[in-house]
């Protein structure tokens, strides 16, 4: 297999990068042995460039190494080697192929060539700041004219507007100064060569089906990429519009902005806005809230009925930031999680309804299932004309899955697809080691310059403190808004744990946080059962109900202005939305008791607790991660609708639904129609 790689790679001529294009994708260096170093190695293949392949040493054992490399073929000592023989060589620098000369002689000595002993630890990731990249125009594969045409003009030509009329725009070509041909390094001049582009192109080029005057689509100063037509009976010069355009640069605000005004404080309740820029607050949330319907339908429609005040403000920082101030967003808390997804798909859209984006512009949307989700959120909005237009140009724009996914489509399109990201959108910052290092491979295939703003959702409030901020995030943003929800108005850390009789298990923690002097809410549906059992472990119990360091509670009569360091859930909130919010109140620590029983030695789930954690699930890790996923499977069955290619799937055995793998699109599409 090796050497058929090689001959292939001999055949193959490397791909020459076209003039005035930046290369995105560096190419790995090989790291070799000096010269010096003598390698010992095994014939593989003969003739006149017979193979080698090179010996390690791993552990004090020598083994055959990946590596293999071609000798000279101008040697005379070539033609008595044979397969299996082992020579000694030494590398000779420079070309396309690890080339090796034959010593002519046995050299004493060790091989130079070792292998490092193996590694469970990660390499160090390295993150470049977002500040760091250029905010210099993307002109794709436009390049300018040569000066006084004295050349090759390209394919793709660089303008610039410098009229509008209703049935056609004028435009005049960038040319080359004087003296260099290297167009990226460049300060371009204006020619006098001017040209027409009609009113029809433009039309054609964005699909549009009503016929709008020029002037409402161009504006003088506006870069645009041509191709110059075929002269015809016409004496002005006709051009057409290139398929991939410049993107403008995307600059991010150098410091933070205002707070929220009081009005705006006040429509949010429990949740805050910081950092952004004040003109995101110019109109009453009265004027966003219709604004934002008339134009992408209504919130229902995008499954957002229980945060829609959370998601007005959204809005309108996204609105700010996406036309004026370009500055990134950060929202941090928990949000039910069909609502998070359909939130981030409605600034998707919002970014996507910008009356100079250009067809080719694509968003990157970096999630677990988001392509399956944004599909069952297309189908949700039926009946909403308005809103499935706008999710449909979400769907179709939007490059929306896994990094690795992501990765896999970047390789397959090459730059074209990744100098046309215009919005990066991240559900969450990975933990896991694989995918910071996928999550790095991404920011690494996007050019150099901005992308534009930056829209991240993340669960934990304290990797965004006053602090300095870690190089993830750094490399994803630059002074960006923060939008908590109130899950994360005091940040406090969330658990979940499975356990058989959850009152016993809350009246030992809330024992334990009162001997910690912490204050504690719990929620039961048995008030009197849980005092009986903390008056045998609370000495003070009493005096704690009375100076309101404990409070009891069950989902009716919460009082949403109490706070507490500790928060205890011995009872299924009504709601993932509701859960949220009472987060709110608690300072410290909120823990999730969710019973479970056993039942003919299975552990079957509380019925009560099947939507909670069909929403929350994503707080477990580990061994109670896989439980809960066995649980809620074992429940779920019993009262979903099932589609057909779904039930094809499981199989009975001993009266248990048994599931094997199958339309894994199917199947994830119901689980999402669900809002799971």
């Amino acid at each position: 297999m090796e050497s058929r790689r090689l001959r292939a790679g001999a055949r193959a001529e490397p791909e020459r990068p076209k003039r005035g294009r930046r290369q995105v994708h560096a190419s790995a260096s090989r790291t070799r042995p000096s010269l010096k170093q003598v390698l010992r190695g095994v014939v593989r293949e003969t003739g006149t460039t017979p193979v080698v392949q090179l010996v390690w040493e791993v552990e004090g054992q020598r083994k055959l190494s990946p590596f293999c490399g071609r000798l000279k073929a101008e040697q005379m000592k070539i033609a008595r080697l044979q397969e299996g023989d082992e020579v000694q060589v030494r590398v000779i620098p420079g070309g396309e192929q690890l080339t090796l000369q034959l010593l002519d002689a046995p050299t004493q000595g060790r091989g130079a060539l070792q292998r490092a002993p193996h590694s469970r630890r990660y390499p160090e990731l390295d993150w470049p700041p977002k500040e760091g990249r250029k905010d210099d125009w993307n002109w794709m594969d436009a390049e300018p004219l040569p000066y006084c045409l004295c050349g090759i003009a390209a394919q793709h030509l660089r303008s610039e507007v410098t009229h509008v009329e209703a049935t056609k725009a004028t435009l005049r070509f960038f040319w080359e100064p004087t003296g260099s041909r290297d167009s990226d390094d460049l300060q371009l001049e204006l020619s006098p060569i001017a040209a027409t582009l009609p009113a029809e192109e433009l039309w054609a080029y964005l699909n549009l089906t009503t016929r709008p005057p020029c002037s409402e689509l161009l504006q003088p100063g506006q870069f645009l990429s041509v191709q110059l037509k075929d002269p015809g009976a016409s004496a002005d010069l006709q051009v057409a519009l290139s398929p991939l355009q410049p993107m403008r640069p995307q600059p991010a605000l150098s410091s933070a902005g205002s707070y929220a005004t009081l009005v705006w404080r006040q429509h949010l309740g429990r949740a805050r806005v910081f950092d952004a820029h004040q003109v995101a607050f110019q109109e009453t949330p009265e004027q966003v809230a219709t604004r934002m319907v008339a134009k992408f339908g209504q919130l229902k429609s995008w499954r957002l009925q229980s945060s829609s005040a959370f998601a007005t403000a959204a809005f309108a920082v996204a609105s700010a930031s996406m036309t004026g101030a370009r500055q990134d967003l950060v929202i941090l808390g928990t949000m039910p999680r069909a609502e998070r997804l359909s939130l981030l798909a409605l600034l998707i859209a919002q970014h996507l309804d910008q009356k100079l984006l250009w067809p080719q512009e694509r968003v990157l949307l970096l999630g677990p299932f988001a392509r399956e989700r944004l599909r069952s959120l297309y189908r949700s909005a039926e009946g909403d004309e308005l809103a499935r237009q706008h999710l449909s140009r979400v769907r179709h724009r939007t490059i929306a899955g896994s990094c690795r996914y992501v990765l896999q489509k970047f390789a397959h399109m090459g730059d074209t697809l990744t100098r046309s990201i215009s919005l990066v959108v991240l559900e969450g910052l990975p933990s896991a080691p694989g995918v910071q290092r996928e999550l790095n491979d991404v920011l690494r295939a996007l050019p150099e310059r901005r992308w534009g703003p930056t829209l991240l959702w993340h669960r934990d409030p304290h990797d965004f403190g006053p602090t300095e901020q870690p190089p993830m995030v750094q490399a994803l943003l630059q002074a960006p808004a923060r939008l908590r929800t109130a899950s994360a108005l005091h940040g406090a850390e969330q658990r979940m744990i499975l356990v058989p009789d959850s009152l016993s298990v809350a009246a030992q923690l809330v024992a334990q946080h009162l001997a910690q002097r912490n204050s504690v809410t719990v929620f039961a549906d048995t008030k009197l059962f849980i005092l009986g059992e903390l008056k045998k472990l609370v000495q003070n119990l009493e005096e704690d109900l009375a100076a309101g360091r404990l409070l009891l509670f069950n989902n009716e009569d919460w009082n949403s202005s109490s706070l507490s360091d500790v928060m205890i859930h011995a009872l299924a909130p009504p709601s993932p939305a509701a859960y949220c919010d009472r987060l709110a109140s608690c300072r410290k620590l909120a823990i999730t008791l969710i019973d479970f029983k056993m039942v003919d030695g299975v552990e079957r789930l509380n019925s009560a607790w099947l939507d909670f954690v069909s929403d929350a699930h994503e707080l477990l890790r580990g061994d109670d991660a896989r439980r809960l996923r066995a649980m809620r499977r074992l429940e779920r069955h019993g009262y979903t609708k099932m589609s057909e290619s779904f039930q094809e799937d499981f199989q009975s055995q001993e009266d248990e639904l048994v599931w094997q793998a199958g339309i894994a699109e199917s199947d994830t599409e119901l689980i999402f129609d669900r809002g799971v």
